[in-house]
C-alpha cells in the first residue's frame, strides 16, 4: 500500500475514534443531569396561587377494597334521649292521674312529672292547679279541702287522653304524693316534682321539706329526684334545706342560668345539683336555634343540667336531639317512638 493511502486511513480511524469518545459522555451527562433534578421519589408543594392540572396516571389503580374487606363503621350512638313525661304520659290518661302516671312508667320514661299541692289537713297530692275547677267535677282550692272532702271528687277532663269511660272509678280519684312516688319507684323513674303552693317563709319551707321527706321515706336518694318550680323563692328555699338534692328552674330565661349556677352545690368532679329549663321554642326558626344552641352552651359551662321547654311536633324534638339535651319534656312522644322516628348522631 502507499505510504500516502496508510496515513489517510490512519486519520479516518482517529477521528472514529474521537466520535465514539464525544457521544458516550454526553449521554452520560444528559443521564446524570436528568436524575439530579427530578428524583424519582420528590413530592411536589401546589401553591393555591398556582393550580395544577395532574395529569392521569398510566399506571393501573389500587383495587377497591370490597364491602367484606372494608373496616366496620362505629355506629355506637353515645348520646341517650332520656324523656320527661310532663304531667305523665296526658296521651294515656288525664294530667296527674293513676292512668298517666303508670302509662309513664310502663312506657319507660326516664323521668315522670308531677305537680304537687297541700290539703287544708296536711296531704300531699298531685294536681296542677290550685283548685279542682278545671279537672274535678267541683270547685274549690285544694289547701281549703281536706283529703276526704277531695276525694269525694273525679276526673271529668281527659285533657289529651282517651275517653274518660275507659277508667274505674279509682283511676279518676285524685293521687297522693305517695302513691306517685311509688309508681315512679316501681318502674325506675325518676321524680320529676314541681312546687305549686303559694306560701312564702317558714310555711313554704315547711311545705317542701315535707316533699323531701316524702321522697326519702319512699326509698329515694337525695340525688334520685328533682326539685323544680317556676319561682326562685322556691328553689332557694329548697336549697337552703338541703344542699344535696338537684333544683331545677322551669320557664327559665337565659339570664337565670347565673342564679342557677349560685344554686349548684356539686364539687369539681360531682355530678350537677342544679339544672334548668331555657324557654326558647319554634326551633326550626333558625335564630331561635342559633340562640338556644348559645343557650345550652353557657348553662353547660356553668355545669348545669339542661333542656328547653318541651317537645311536641317532630321539628321542635329533632331540634333538641341534635342539641343533646340531658333530658327533654314531652307530652305526646314515647321511648318507643324516638328510635323509630328522629335521627340520633
Amino acid at each position: 500500500m502507499h505510504r500516502t493511502e496508510r496515513f489517510s486511513l490512519f486519520i479516518i480511524f482517529i477521528l472514529f475514534l474521537f466520535t465514539v469518545f464525544t457521544t458516550g459522555c454526553s449521554q452520560s451527562l444528559t443521564t446524570e443531569g436528568s436524575s439530579t433534578e427530578i428524583p424519582t421519589n420528590a413530592t411536589q408543594e401546589v401553591s393555591s396561587e398556582d393550580p395544577v392540572t395532574e395529569e392521569p396516571s398510566t399506571e393501573p389503580s389500587a383495587k377497591e377494597p370490597s364491602e367484606e374487606e372494608m373496616p366496620p363503621e362505629d355506629t355506637e350512638v353515645n348520646y341517650e334521649v332520656r324523656l320527661n313525661a310532663h304531667r305523665g304520659y296526658r296521651m294515656a290518661g288525664p294530667d296527674n292521674s293513676f292512668p298517666s302516671f303508670r302509662a309513664a312508667g310502663e312506657l319507660g320514661f326516664w323521668a315522670i312529672e308531677a305537680d304537687v299541692h297541700e290539703t287544708a289537713d296536711g296531704h300531699l297530692v298531685c294536681i296542677h292547679d290550685s283548685t279542682i275547677d278545671s279537672t274535678y267535677n267541683g270547685t274549690g282550692a285544694v289547701a281549703d279541702m281536706t283529703l276526704e272532702e277531695l276525694r269525694t271528687y273525679r276526673i271529668d277532663n281527659p285533657g289529651k287522653g282517651p275517653d274518660l269511660s275507659t277508667f274505674s272509678d279509682e283511676d279518676l280519684q285524685i293521687p297522693l304524693f305517695s302513691d306517685y312516688l311509688k309508681i315512679c319507684k316501681e318502674y325506675g323513674c325518676l321524680p320529676f316534682i314541681e312546687i305549686k303552693v303559694n306560701l312564702k317563709g317558714d310555711q313554704l319551707s315547711a311545705h317542701i321539706q315535707k316533699v323531701i321527706d316524702e321522697a326519702l321515706a319512699c326509698g329515694f336518694t337525695e340525688d334520685e329526684f328533682m326539685i323544680t318550680s317556676i319561682n326562685m323563692q322556691h328553689l332557694r328555699a329548697a336549697r337552703k334545706l338541703n344542699d344535696r338534692i338537684i333544683v331545677h328552674k322551669c320557664i327559665a330565661e337565659i339570664s337565670d342560668i347565673q342564679l342557677m349556677d349560685n344554686l349548684n352545690t356539686a364539687k369539681d368532679g360531682e355530678p350537677p345539683r342544679a339544672g334548668i329549663a331555657i324557654n326558647i321554642q319554634k326551633l326550626h326558626i333558625e335564630e331561635n336555634y342559633d340562640l338556644a344552641e348559645y343557650a345550652v352552651n353557657l348553662a353547660r359551662k356553668k355545669g348545669l343540667l339542661v333542656c328547653l321547654r318541651g317537645a311536641n311536633d317532630d321539628a321542635q324534638m329533632q331540634a333538641m336531639i341534635d342539641l343533646q339535651l340531658d333530658y327533654i319534656a314531652t307530652d305526646t312522644y314515647t321511648p318507643e317512638m324516638i328510635g323509630e322516628r328522629f335521627s340520633i348522631e
